[in-house]
Formats: C-alpha cells, sequence, structure tokens
C-alpha cells in the first residue's frame, strides 16, 4: 500500500502516482477531518468539477484563449482524481472495472474534431456524469426505478473514460496535468488543517 509521503515523494520526481492509492489517502484525510464516508457529499463533488471544468473550457473558449490553459487542465485532473475519490467512497476498484471495460480497446492519444465537435465532446463529460449520478440515485434507492452496483460501477468507469476522450480531443497530457494537480494539493496540505 503506497503512504503518504510515498505519494509526496512521486510527485516531487515528477511520477505519476497511481491514483487508486491517491483516492485510499485523500479518503483517509477526510474521514480523520470530519467526512461522514457518506456518499452523497463525494458524488456531488464529482458533478460540480465537471461543471467546473466545462466551464473553465468555455470561458477559455470564448475569450480566445484569455484565461490560462492551466487552469483548464487542473479542472480536467481534478474530475478524474475525485471520479476514483468517488470510486473509493462507493469502495469500487475502479482500476477493475475499467481494465474489464476496456479489455482489448485501444484509445487513441489525440482525436482531431471540428471544433463543434469538440465543444460536444467537452460538454459530454457532463453527461456522463449525469448518467453515473442517475445509476447511483437507483442504486442507492433515491430513485423511481431501481437500480444495481454494477451500473453504478459501469457508468463510473464512463466518467473515466470521457474524461480521457476529452484529454485527447483537447490534446491535454492528463498524466502530466494530474501530476500538476496533485503537487498544489499535496503542497497546500488539506484545507481543513
Amino acid at each position: 500500500m503506497t503512504t503518504h509521503d510515498e505519494i509526496a515523494t512521486a510527485l516531487t520526481d515528477g511520477i505519476r502516482p497511481s491514483l487508486s492509492a491517491v483516492a485510499r489517502d485523500i479518503f483517509d484525510h477526510l474521514i480523520v477531518h470530519g467526512f461522514s464516508g457518506l456518499p452523497e457529499p463525494q458524488v456531488i463533488a464529482l458533478a460540480e468539477e465537471a461543471t467546473e471544468f466545462v466551464e473553465a473550457w468555455h470561458v477559455f473558449n470564448a475569450t480566445g484563449g484569455l484565461m490560462d490553459w492551466d487552469e483548464v487542465r487542473a479542472e480536467l485532473a481534478d474530475v478524474e482524481i475525485t471520479t476514483y475519490v468517488t470510486a473509493r467512497v462507493l469502495n469500487f476498484d475502479l482500476d477493475q472495472i475499467i481494465g474489464d471495460v476496456t479489455a482489448g480497446i485501444t484509445l487513441p492519444n489525440t482525436l482531431i474534431l471540428p471544433e463543434r465537435e469538440t465543444m460536444a465532446q467537452v460538454d459530454g463529460l457532463v453527461i456522463d456524469v449525469g448518467h453515473f449520478l442517475k445509476a447511483w440515485r437507483r442504486w442507492s434507492g433515491n430513485a423511481r426505478k431501481s437500480g444495481t452496483e454494477g451500473e453504478t460501477m459501469l457508468a463510473l468507469a464512463g466518467v473515466v473514460l470521457a474524461v480521457h476522450r476529452v484529454a485527447s480531443v483537447l490534446n491535454i497530457d492528463l498524466d502530466d496535468a494530474i501530476v500538476s494537480k496533485l503537487r498544489i494539493i499535496y503542497s497546500r496540505g488539506w484545507r481543513s488543517e
């Protein structure tokens, strides 16, 4: 098991740690600082991060690049990190689920799409998070229809795949963006301290 200090050292060395290990570390810190461990706040946090990314991209796009591109990258990294923390809160092995879903699939490094299709891919990330929210609500008994844990797991894996698809379309080096974002998180300390 990777410790907090091992993650911090990896980040100092520019190495992307396992997001499952990062999620365990963040979850443990959240629990120590009063997080109930209930899924509702974390599920809402994932939705919030996805909308923050889409908003950052639209502002960047609408201003002709006056907004800092690093902010767009950081927001997309936040979505990926928060997805893994959400999986930890729900006790899902996201790496295993994604491995099962993507077995035999090779994802392209970069997709080149017309501007309109790029916007659809960016906006589609929020739709994928919405599919996860719907599946989670059904599984947790908070919707008219019932759902399964498996449907919820697949929907959460779909969010990770959507993040990677958007990173490809926007030509964002997601590993680099995640390392940069985690350096900020691990160097600023935990917000409740």
